[in-house]
């Protein structure tokens, strides 16, 4: 055996080293390698988390621009407040209200339902009776930088966020009943600002049934109500012993209900549909029924995230995602910021489902503790 095959030998056995490639085809593959490598440290610098295929919220970290007078497609800075206002009485003697937005804008005697727009202002409904509290909110809300790119930044004056504060809804998102979700927010502040994270959990209002009440005597599944088994039989009125009056104002009432409906089959108030109409959708009755909200903070950027999942009693039909900031009152002694990215909320998949279903343990009513 010669010196050079000496070199080519394994030190472990001995043996000569048979597998030994051409320097030409080690230099190609080395040059694969590296093409490939940059290519994925280039994807995950460049790509933001909330454009994940599973995100359901539109444009989770505010890359692109949004169109009328908002900042950022997919949500709004751009908020109605509301109050109620009488505006007379009844035969029966009950106030009659109408609900002002805070431009002044009659919206009729229907409370307006959030995702509602004004036709006056263009604000968006948050279903709050707030006046005029949020009506210079979106001078607050500006493009900023993310941490992954662009990002939403609020700029707060002392005096509003000792107040009302500052926010941002995202728009309406449909979801699946009974199914675990999972938000998760990127975030940082500056000076005394404290920001809160919050989902607002809607159902769709059956237009048989006041939005916010129920009456269970009108479940014909429950044993003993009315329309089930041992159902009791309705009992006299009080107003019995004055027929002539109160119940001529009852029939009254119920006529002009009926021509009303017959004009108006959808239900829905004819301001609430031209508010609508304003906003380019034909407008849903929906209802706020349930809240999950997580606060966070920190000079730098940090990521929180919450699993949550309505209760199926309150028949969840959409979610809403809502960035709020404000500066404790206490604490404040100058203007604050807050900078928001990489909103994302997904649905849990089934392994993950299963998983977190079964940490959860059943809540005892507090009632019989």
């Amino acid at each position: 055996m010669n010196a050079s095959s000496d070199k080519n030998q394994n030190a472990k056995g001995g043996r000569p080293n048979t597998h030994e490639r051409p320097p030409a085809v080690k230099t190609v593959s080395c040059c694969c390698l590296l093409l490939l490598f940059s290519f994925f440290i280039f994807h995950f610098s460049f790509s933001s988390p909330a454009e994940a295929a599973t995100n359901i919220i539109k444009n989770g970290g505010f890359e692109r621009e949004g169109a009328n007078g908002n900042l950022f497609e997919g949500w709004s800075a751009n908020m109605m407040g509301y109050m109620p206002r009488v505006f007379g009485r009844d035969a029966l003697g009950q106030a009659i209200f109408h609900y002002i937005c805070g431009c002044g804008y009659d919206l009729g005697t229907e409370k307006p339902f959030a995702g509602l727009m004004c036709p006056n202002c263009g604000r968006v409904s948050v279903a709050e009776e707030t006046g005029s509290w949020y009506d210079d909110n979106a001078d607050f809300v500006k493009v900023g930088p993310g941490r992954h790119g662009r990002g939403c930044m609020f700029d707060i004056p002392l005096i509003v966020g000792q107040n009302e504060g500052v926010r941002i809804i995202s728009d309406l998102v449909k979801i699946k009943r009974d199914w675990p979700y999972e938000i998760t927010v990127s975030a940082r502040t500056e000076g005394p600002t404290a920001i809160k994270v919050f989902v607002e959990c809607y159902k769709v209002v059956d237009d048989e049934v006041s939005p916010g009440t129920y009456d269970f005597k009108k479940d014909p599944n429950e044993e003993g109500e009315e329309g089930g088994e041992g159902a009791e039989k309705p009992k006299a009125s009080d107003s019995a012993k004055a027929p002539g009056k109160v119940d001529a104002a009852l029939e009254k009432l119920k006529a002009k209900a009926e021509a009303e409906a017959a004009k108006n089959p959808s239900g829905i108030d004819p301001k609430a549909e031209k508010a609508g109409a304003a906003s380019g959708a034909k407008p849903i009755k929906i209802e706020k029924t349930y809240r999950v909200n997580f606060a966070m903070g920190g000079s730098a950027w940090h990521t929180a995230s919450r699993i949550f999942m309505a209760p199926p009693r309150y028949k969840t039909d959409y979610l809403q995602v809502k960035l709020y900031a404000f500066m404790p009152v206490m604490q404040s002694n100058g203007n604050g910021k807050a900078y928001w990215d990489d909103v994302v909320v997904r649905p849990l998949s089934m392994s993950e489902a299963k998983a977190w279903w079964a940490k959860q343990k059943p809540k005892k009513d507090k009632r019989f503790k």
